[in-house]
C-alpha cells in the first residue's frame, strides 16, 4: 500500500474503512462525502505533511453537508440511522436531526483516522 493507491480509494472501500453502510452509487450523496473525506485529508497532508489530532476534528466537522437535504441523502446513503450514537454523548442539536449530525460526524471521524493510520503506515514501509 503506497500514498499514491490511497488517493485512489473508490467509495466502496473508504465505506469499508469507516465502517458503515456502502453508498448506493459511486456518484450518490454518500459517495461524494466520502470521497471529499478521502480528498482533504490527502491535501492536509500534501500541505503539512501530517494531519493532527485537531485538523482530523476539523475535517470530519465539515464533512456532511449543510444542506439540509442533501445531508439527509448522505445519512441514508451511508446507512447514519445504524450509527449508535448514544455513546457519544448529547447532540448539539435536538432530536433526530442531532443524531444524524452526530453519526455523519462519527463516520466521517472514522475514515479520517483510519486513512492517516494507513498513509502512515504506507510511509513507515516506503522509507524502509
Amino acid at each position: 500500500m503506497s500514498f499514491i493507491e490511497v488517493k485512489t480509494y473508490g467509495p466502496y472501500a473508504l465505506a469499508g474503512l469507516a465502517d458503515c453502510g456502502s453508498p448506493d452509487a459511486k456518484g450518490s450523496p454518500g459517495a461524494i462525502f466520502l470521497i471529499d473525506i478521502r480528498d482533504a485529508v490527502i491535501e492536509a497532508i500534501e500541505e503539512s505533511g501530517e494531519v493532527d489530532e485537531r485538523k482530523q476534528g476539523e475535517i470530519a466537522d465539515h464533512a456532511a453537508s449543510v444542506m439540509t437535504h442533501e445531508k439527509w441523502q448522505q445519512w441514508v446513503d451511508l446507512c447514519g440511522y445504524r450509527e449508535d450514537v448514544s455513546e457519544f454523548g448529547k447532540p448539539t442539536k435536538e432530536g433526530i436531526e442531532g443524531a444524524a449530525d452526530l453519526a455523519l460526524y462519527y463516520i466521517a471521524h472514522r475514515l479520517v483516522a483510519a486513512l492517516v493510520e494507513e498513509i502512515g503506515a504506507a510511509e513507515e514501509t516506503e522509507e524502509v
